[in-house]
């Protein structure tokens, strides 16, 4: 049995999962969700982690679970934590082996630190005392975001456009994970800097990439290299182009089975946009992804799978959706698709943001 723990909301988390690369809908069956305060430190909000039980107890001491684990593990060192105890109560109950040689103890665990520390080269194990419907259950980390990681996508890129908008990495990659594992072959039609480009990159994945602005091109290539390096991986310079996106041909598609991307979501928004000013730029976006789409519709076959992200407008009291698009798909030859059995599409935001990000799979009919 595994814990889900997205610190903060777990309720979508049948596609919130996806973000680890959890997409084995069976697999998950073995889920249950956890929400706690007191586990991993959220730097930022909304870090993904997933326990995987080690055994059932009968109450709160897991000492001797704890000393069995250490004997059959050589980790250079043990961090726990828990949903149910204090760090005192936890300092208490092991206060007798933390001073020893084999465990050092450490219950002041976040991201940030397990990566520095080694979770991720296998270094270091974090374990945990969970509480979930009354039972008691010793567990330990199997995995969680690689946050130090996904920087490297982020700021700490070599090109970045601020002014353009930045796609999170962790975004990116929830949408790589949600093309599906029978797809090798991924293009993105409005790369920009290259976010999506680097996830496939590192993640293996065979690649196209094209923005109608020229600037992008070798910004991304840029990138691409960076990402090269550190991961001593190799690619293909030609695989990043300027194109037109209203103008994609059948040689652009050569190879391609599936379209990831996240396209123009509109101007910045300061706030104070008239109701009516808005629907009106969405309505335009909407127009605009129609033509991309009635371009791409004669060049792919039935079946071919897009994951994109479209903007949602934030007023007040209500989100302005793009209807116009999704109302008018089967006009182009195109359907959308349910991303989960669970969920139609997903929402993809901040509290703070005026523009949402809706993540939509759409499917040529």
């Amino acid at each position: 049995m595994y814990f889900y723990d997205a610190v903060g909301d777990t309720k979508q988390f049948d596609i919130e999962s996806y973000n680890l690369g959890y997409t084995d809908l069976d697999y998950k069956e073995d889920f249950k969700l956890i929400s706690s305060k007191t586990l991993i430190t959220p730097k930022p909000a909304s870090v993904r982690c997933v326990y995987k039980v080690i055994t059932e107890l009968n109450n709160s001491d897991f000492k001797s679970e704890l000393l069995k684990y250490i004997k059959k593990n050589s980790f250079k060192k043990y961090f726990v934590n828990s949903n149910l105890l204090s760090k005192k109560e936890i300092l208490t109950q092991l206060y007798d082996v933390k001073n020893s040689i084999k465990f050092h103890f450490d219950a002041d665990v976040n991201t940030f630190l397990l990566s520095k520390r080694g979770f991720f080269k296998q270094k270091v194990a974090v374990l945990a005392l969970l509480r979930f419907d009354r039972k008691f259950y010793f567990c330990e980390l199997i995995d969680a975001d690689n946050v130090s990681q996904l920087e490297m996508f982020d700021y700490k890129k070599p090109y970045r456009k601020q002014r353009q908008g930045m796609m999170p990495p962790k975004l990116a990659l929830f949408m790589l994970n949600l093309i599906g594992k029978d797809k090798k072959f991924v293009y993105d039609p409005f790369c920009g800097t290259g976010t999506t480009l680097m996830l496939a990159l590192k993640n293996g994945l065979s690649f196209k990439g094209s923005d109608i602005s020229e600037d992008n091109i070798p910004g991304s290539l840029e990138n691409l290299e960076y990402i090269s390096q550190k991961f001593d991986v190799d690619y293909d310079s030609n695989s990043v182009f300027h194109k037109d996106a209203l103008k994609i041909s059948d040689n652009d598609l050569l190879g391609v089975d599936c379209i990831c991307s996240e396209g123009f979501l509109g101007k910045p928004k300061a706030g104070n946009e008239e109701l009516i000013e808005l629907v009106r730029e969405s309505d335009n976006l909407a127009d605009f992804y129609l033509d991309f789409l009635e371009n791409l519709s004669s060049k792919v076959k039935s079946g071919f799978p897009i994951i994109m992200t479209f903007p949602v407008y934030k007023t007040e009291k209500r989100l302005i959706f793009m209807d116009a698009l999704y109302n008018n798909l089967s006009e182009v030859g195109f359907k959308q698709v349910k991303l989960h059995p669970k969920h139609q599409s997903y929402l993809y935001s901040r509290d703070d943001q005026r523009v949402l990000r809706q993540v939509v799979k759409i499917v040529k009919v």
